[in-house]
């Protein structure tokens, strides 16, 4: 798809040739290409359409790809537009992130429309100034794993039935539930549980449902009665045994609940029949078995544990009450159920009177028991089967000591077999290695290779396969491995059969016994010549790209340096005809003053006014010159020293206004000591000029320490897991409509008129400047008359700095 996007003409479309695409744009779309699961992303306002190599299958085998790269996203899928389009709005507006699972979304492709679901995730793709430009969507189809629910859950004999959410919406339900509810299909899914069947909400049935939901925990019943109300207005009682588990998404998070259930109406009313005679005969039987050495039982012919002893309990790990709640087929190994199920059937049928089956029986802690059980029918006088009598003897310790002599015996006799057809099967050239280093294997793969040689003994020489300028070093690298048990990796050029040299990239790791000594030396070999013919190229490229950013970098510095040198010299010249007009206009009021009359001297009052207020305009220039030039050395600053000598410097201003100076401690900061005093001596200046002639001015300067994400900065995003200083500087002035609040920090921006208050609308340009030269950013909020609020956030200075 790289090469694909690289050669569409995007001139035709909204966004422009790619050397014209954003950083951010060009960065997304390089980490989607990469990536191994589906991905797509829509960019800019059109909602332009990019995806990767995983996307491409999703689009069918014919028609929609590559004609749809760059177009309109809402031209890939209009069919499904629909359902997409919200989720794609609630994103870009709201920026947020929306995932879903196992989604319905309806496509055409492959010639047709098609029942589609999904899992996806749509999260906001940024710009480099983190504005929303875009949606970014990882997505997996699973059509199929749903679809196989869908099969699995209708086939199967028993009633199952599946609820989604606190609501226990009936998503699916197969037709045995159907039949035992005796209601419709279309009458009851997409409906909640107690709204299909009212007579539930009574039972217990909804309150364990929301359990299982919310618990995650499984729950079984046994003979629970359950009742219905049938057409005719009649209630019916069927007894089932029931399971009700949790339905976990692929992300492991409980969206509903699956309910199993299997009626056993019949065997529980025939239970019940015959309760008393069953009674006498289980009391007679457990005086002979109860202290026998083996487990004995009495089972029903459903397989229900109807009469167990001590040692059984022992030998599976459950206790009596537990055990008869369960049945034999409960216990026993799945892979055993099968064989044990037939023998009983032959035992029903009249095939055999009992028999013996060595078998598996799951422990209560999970792990697994070996029997030997001998299974016998017990008839009534009319030779119809009542129920069985079993012996079960633990043989689990012989049973482990025969499967490790056995397992021992084929792993010896399979696993030179087994490693062979692994290793050929994989596209690697893997090759074994005795400990002293000489070559004993080499997979299938040898026969791509050129110059490796098998001598009489079966071990192979490998050196005429190396490339002759590598063979020296990986010759090297290979003996230092063998004489310290590293792992051996290199680099190396290999001759092929083509005669062609190609690079691949070798590796190997010794294999050792249980006392860390080397057995044997297991080893691969991959292709990775394109990757050395593109890091070729690449570092060509960054080459070239270094030159230039090396010249642009010498030109960047004399040009500033320049810069610096006009400046001076331009302040210096600006600086002395400005004195000479003062020096002058001086002379005429205080030497001429009579001739001159009241007009005359306050046309010099305005002369020298005038020069004052340039030559404070060219010194500020000069100092937001100075702060964008220069590079100070970044030190430790301790800012609460800095503030306490620039309020020392404004004690005049601080007096004359009669202002009271609030502050609290403030943390270091790594960076200019002046560009600091700077800051403070621009923002306090502020607050003492724009304060409200009637009130006493108050300035408060208080410090935290924040996280990114809860600064509060509302036009800039900052990091959102740094830690930050927030610095917060509030005076109680004329404040500024809030409007303004963006275009104070601009140089030579004025909000008052000269008259009313002096300055250059320099100083709030060079606090801005010294915030981002330290790394931070500032933001300021008023309203007229309310004061006035800049908060800073710098970078938290590190301890160890």
């Amino acid at each position: 798809m790289g090469a694909l996007i690289s050669k569409h003409n995007w001139n035709d479309t909204p966004l422009g040739s790619i050397d014209t695409w954003p950083a951010s744009l060009k960065v997304l779309l390089s980490t989607s290409l990469k990536a191994a699961v589906p991905m797509v992303l829509m960019w800019g306002d059109d909602l332009t359409f990019f995806y990767n190599d995983a996307y491409r299958p999703i689009l069918g085998n014919e028609g929609k790809h590559p004609s749809v790269l760059g177009t309109k996203a809402e031209n890939v899928w209009p069919e499904g537009w629909a359902h997409v389009k919200p989720l794609l709005d609630q994103v870009y507006t709201l920026g947020a992130s929306v995932t879903f699972q196992d989604t319905l979304v309806p496509v055409y492709r492959d010639g047709k429309m098609q029942d589609v679901y999904w899992s996806f995730g749509y999260s906001p793709a940024r710009d480099e100034d983190g504005n929303i430009r875009g949606i970014f969507i990882v997505c997996d189809e699973t059509t199929q794993r749903v679809t196989k629910l869908h099969n699995v859950v209708e086939r199967t004999g028993s009633p199952i039935v599946i609820y989604k959410g606190e609501e226990l919406i009936i998503e699916e339900i197969n037709q045995a539930a159907l039949d035992q509810w005796q209601v419709r299909r279309e009458d009851i899914v997409g409906k909640p549980f107690t709204e299909a069947l009212p007579e539930m909400k009574d039972q217990s049935f909804p309150e364990l449902l929301l359990n299982v939901y919310r618990t995650g925990e499984t729950y079984y019943g046994y003979e629970v009665p359950t009742h219905f109300r049938r057409s005719n207005g009649e209630i019916e009682t069927v007894y089932y045994n029931f399971e009700y588990s949790p339905y976990k998404e692929a992300n492991g998070n409980t969206s509903g609940v699956i309910g199993v259930a299997i009626d056993v109406t019949k065997s529980v009313v025939a239970g019940k029949a015959t309760e008393a005679a069953l009674l006498e005969s289980e009391q007679r039987f457990r005086t002979t078995f109860e202290c026998a050495a083996v487990g004995i039982a009495e089972l029903a012919l459903d397989g229900t544990w109807r009469l167990i002893n001590d040692r059984l309990c022992s030998i599976v790990g459950y206790s009596r009450e537990e055990l008869l709640s369960r049945t034999f087929q409960d216990i026993t190994h799945p892979d055993d159920l099968d064989e044990d199920l037939w023998y009983v059937q032959q035992l029903l049928e009249g095939a055999m009177n009992s028999y013996v089956l060595k078998k598996r029986y799951l422990h209560r802690d999970g792990s697994t028991v070996w029997i030997n059980l001998t299974c016998s029918v017990v008839r009534d006088a009319a030779g119809k089967p009542r129920h069985f009598v079993s012996v079960i003897e633990d043989i689990t310790q012989q049973q482990e000591a025969e499967e490790r002599l056995r397992a021992s015996e084929r792993k010896l006799r399979d696993s030179e077999a087994s490693f062979r057809q692994l290793a050929d099967a994989m596209p690697q050239l893997v090759w074994v290695a005795e400990v002293d280093g000489h070559t004993s294997y080499y997979n299938s793969r040898v026969s791509e290779f050129a110059g490796a040689r098998m001598q009489e003994d079966g071990s192979w020489l490998w050196q005429g396969m190396m490339h002759p300028e590598d063979l020296d070093r990986t010759d090297k690298a290979w003996t230092q491995a063998i004489a310290t048990g590293q792992d051996y990796v290199v680099e190396h050029r290999v001759k092929m059969a083509d005669g062609q040299y190609r690079w691949f990239l070798s590796r190997a790791y010794p294999f050792r016994d249980e006392n860390g000594k080397v057995l044997k030396w297991f080893g691969t070999a991959t292709n990775i010549d394109d990757q050395k013919k593109q890091e070729h190229v690449l570092e060509q490229k960054v080459a070239e790209r270094t030159k230039e950013l090396e010249q642009l970098n010498r030109a960047l510095a004399l040009s500033n340096q320049e810069l610096e040198q006009f400046a001076y010299v331009a302040s210096h010249d600006l600086q002395e005809p400005l004195r000479k007009i003062k020096a002058f206009g001086d002379m005429l009021a205080n030497n001429y003053k009579e001739q001159l009359g009241t007009s005359g001297a306050d046309l010099v009052g305005r002369m020298q006014n005038a020069s004052t207020r340039m030559s404070t305009l060219i010194e500020d220039v000069l100092s937001f010159s100075r702060i964008s030039s220069r590079k100070e050395a970044p030190e430790l600053v301790d800012t609460t020293l800095v503030l306490k000598e620039t309020i020392q410097d404004l004690e005049t201003a601080i007096f004359e206004k009669n202002a009271m100076i609030v502050q609290e401690p403030l943390q270091p900061i790594v960076g200019s000591k002046h560009q600091m005093r700077q800051l403070f001596q621009n923002l306090l200046s502020n607050a003492l000029k724009f304060s409200k002639g009637d009130v006493q001015p108050v300035i408060s300067i208080t410090s935290k320490v924040v996280a990114g994400k809860d600064a509060g900065f509302k036009n800039q995003q900052p990091r959102p897991d740094e830690m930050y200083q927030l610095i917060e500087v509030k005076d109680n002035g004329i404040g500024f409509e809030p409007q303004y609040a963006g275009k104070i920090f601009q140089i030579f921006q004025r909000l008052h008129g000269r008259s009313e208050y002096e300055g250059s609308g320099v100083g709030l340009a060079i606090v801005q400047k010294v915030v981002m030269n330290h790394g931070g950013m500032i933001e300021a909020e008023s309203s007229a008359g309310e004061g006035a609020l800049f908060r800073m956030l710098f970078p938290l200075a590190q301890k160890n700095t």
